[in-house]
């Protein structure tokens, strides 16, 4: 074979590979169509059309219709129709937190199917939690009946910052952790494409995809609870930094944000921040009183961001975010006499609430399963849809 030879290969690659991508992602927009009707829409001719839906066949990604099925009524015999096999692929996603793990599974059209959520043993060391992360992700795979080889990416979100080889760099919160190689530990126990990601990022990129940050190019999320910290999208892209540590403001003391945590984990079972809030949501005034300087102690940190981001909006996440204008009304106040109401953007709280980490970890997946599935090309990731999860409530060994 000569130099120019391969430049011919080359090239006809490069017309399949963009072939192929035509004809799919007009296959995946149209929940019937036939091959008459892609060469109109690709303005590809029927063979090279029926050639490359023959591959996408082969490769488990599109599959025929039964005869009749989504054709309209017309004389004659019914022409062949195709539809793209959603399911034939899974994305999974894995929130790994301190006190519980959950994992989400969702198809190649952004639909989350399944979703279990086991709380995590209060002793459990670091080898025990890579073998909880084991049983957890069989079990949802096994609820769910789908295979572990069909699953195509997976999305694990750590409570610490990591680096784009999924190696553990700092962690508060699961300091056995640093150093470790965490993508090889979770690679050892879950078949796919494995990525490892900070668990607040994940947060954010949810928010931004289908929370109340949809809208906007800038974006702070905050996640507030016993662990408080910050992500950042600009642009519509979520920024890491060089140090892999955009965001983490959560732990200088001049945030204030850093005895969150210690404040929260001392208050009693009986008396924990959810129930403050609830009483505070019927006027009780100890609760009240609390919830207010709770909220106030939030805005230096969070004064911080809005004046260096200067971001559209900012959310509020984190177990807390579901007390909404009880927790905003007084953090809007007090930000009020720190910034110029001209300077100040929207204040929001999630809408997405504690599964916002599983989600980000299901777009996360679901865009790198999208670029490869289209060879890189320009593609939409599909929009994740929530509507027929299903929360299994299977435990651990059972």
């Amino acid at each position: 074979m000569t130099a120019n030879d391969g430049v011919y290969e080359r090239l006809l690659s490069d017309v399949r590979s963009k072939n192929v991508v035509a004809c799919l992602q007009e296959i995946r927009s149209t929940n019937a169509v036939t091959l008459t009707a892609l060469s109109k829409a690709t303005g590809l001719s029927r063979p090279t059309v029926e050639s490359v839906v023959t591959e996408l066949i082969h490769q488990g990604l599109v599959g025929e219709l039964p005869s009749g099925q989504g054709a309209t009524h017309a004389a004659g015999r019914p022409a062949r129709r195709f539809a793209f096999l959603a399911d034939s692929r899974r994305i999974m996603s894995v929130d790994v937190g301190i006190h519980r793990m959950r994992a989400m599974l969702a198809n190649l059209a952004g639909t989350v199917t399944d979703e279990l959520v086991w709380d995590v043993p209060d002793d459990a060391d670091d080898l025990e939690r890579f073998d909880f992360f084991a049983d957890l992700t069989r079990s949802l795979l096994g609820v769910a009946g789908v295979a572990a080889q069909g699953v195509s990416n997976v999305t694990v979100a750590v409570p610490g910052i990591v680096d784009l080889t999924g190696n553990m760099l700092l962690s508060d919160a699961l300091p056995q952790w640093v150093g470790v190689d965490l993508a090889s530990q979770f690679r050892q126990r879950m078949s796919g494409t494995l990525v490892v990601e900070n668990d607040i990022n994940m947060a954010a990129l949810a928010e931004h995809a289908i929370g109340a940050a949809r809208l906007a190019s800038d974006v702070t999320y905050i996640q507030v609870g016993h662990r408080t910290n910050s992500a950042l999208i600009l642009g519509g892209q979520l920024r890491r930094g060089r140090h892999f540590a955009t965001g983490e403001v959560g732990g200088l003391p001049s945030s204030g944000w850093n005895q969150f945590g210690v404040d929260l984990n001392a208050l009693p079972p009986h008396d924990s921040a959810a129930h403050r809030f609830e009483r505070a949501k019927i006027g009780d005034p100890e609760a009240t009183v609390w919830v207010r300087d709770f909220a106030r102690s939030l805005a230096p940190g969070v004064s911080s961001l809005m004046l260096a981001v200067d971001p559209d909006v900012v959310i509020i996440g984190g177990g807390v975010s579901g007390a909404g204008d009880l927790l905003l009304d007084p953090l809007r106040e007090a930000l009020a006499e720190i910034i110029p109401a001209h300077m100040q953007p929207h204040i929001l709280a999630s809408t997405i609430g504690v599964s916002g980490v599983a989600v980000g970890g299901i777009v996360r997946g679901l865009d790198e399963a999208s670029h490869k599935l289209y060879a890189g090309g320009a593609t939409t990731t599909p929009r994740i849809d929530l509507a027929g999860l299903k929360e299994h409530t299977t435990r651990r060994n059972q």
